[in-house]
């Protein structure tokens, strides 16, 4: 009995070394090349290790220094760098102003930069003396950008009768008048009627207002043919 078990004890021994029986399985060749790769876990590794030198590669760029040569807008270096040669879009050249091509519209040039031709009311150096740079205002066409026409609003009118003062001025009846805002204390121009030329001495000031109609008196004497000829009035505060 106990020769059968030891018989037994060594069969099961040799099944698990696999050296008996033709149902156990062969031990590998001494040399055998490694088992194939079959899910792929080495091309995977490759790709994660080409990942991690991209990444790298990528923050060194992102916190380096940013210069003119490698100045990207999209670099989180770049974020608080404006190049020499400036770009309009970058946010730190909001507070430059590019020495070789000022302009208007970028404001840190606003305040440092010449008056340029034609003048422009955002630069500083422009409205230092307006006189110098920007001409009379047309009071017929006030322009926006003149600041010398700032607070000039122009109301059109009708000359619809005047007389002769004995000074050589005359006393203007204008409408419409009050209805439109205007006010004692309004000055006025006299306008010719075909082209709309303004009347030399023509200039009036408005004494009487009332919703139909103004009283005026011009300013200084105007030849009665010129008289004749106007029937038109702009009026401003």
């Amino acid at each position: 009995m106990r020769a059968r078990r030891s018989i037994v004890g060594l069969a099961v021994a040799l099944a698990a070394l696999g050296c008996g029986g033709s149902s156990g399985t062969a031990p590998p060749p001494a040399h055998a090349p490694p088992a194939p790769d079959d899910d792929g876990r080495a091309a995977r590794r490759a790709e994660l290790r080409a990942e991690e030198a991209r990444a790298q590669a990528e923050a060194e760029r992102e916190n380096g220094t940013c210069d003119d040569e490698s100045y990207d807008v999209r670099r989180v270096a770049c974020r608080w760098f404006c190049p020499s040669y400036f770009v309009a879009n970058a946010p730190m050249c909001d507070s430059k102003c590019p020495r070789d091509a000022p302009a208007a519209q970028i404001p840190a040039c606003q305040a440092v930069m010449a008056c340029p031709t034609p003048p422009d009311r955002r630069v500083l150096a422009c409205l230092r003396d307006v006189e110098q740079h920007w001409p009379a205002c047309d009071r017929a066409r006030p322009a926006l950008a003149n600041p010398r026409c700032d607070g000039w609003s122009t109301v059109p009118g009708t000359l619809t009768d005047y007389a002769a003062e004995r000074d050589g001025r005359y006393r203007l009846h204008v409408a419409p008048c009050g209805n439109r805002g205007v006010a004692v204390g309004w000055h006025g121009q006299l306008r010719d009627t075909q082209s709309g030329a303004i009347v030399a001495g023509g200039d009036f000031a408005v004494v009487t207002a009332s919703p139909s109609d103004c009283t005026a008196v011009t300013t200084s004497a105007i030849d009665p043919e010129r008289m004749r000829n106007s029937t038109r009035v702009w009026m401003a505060p």
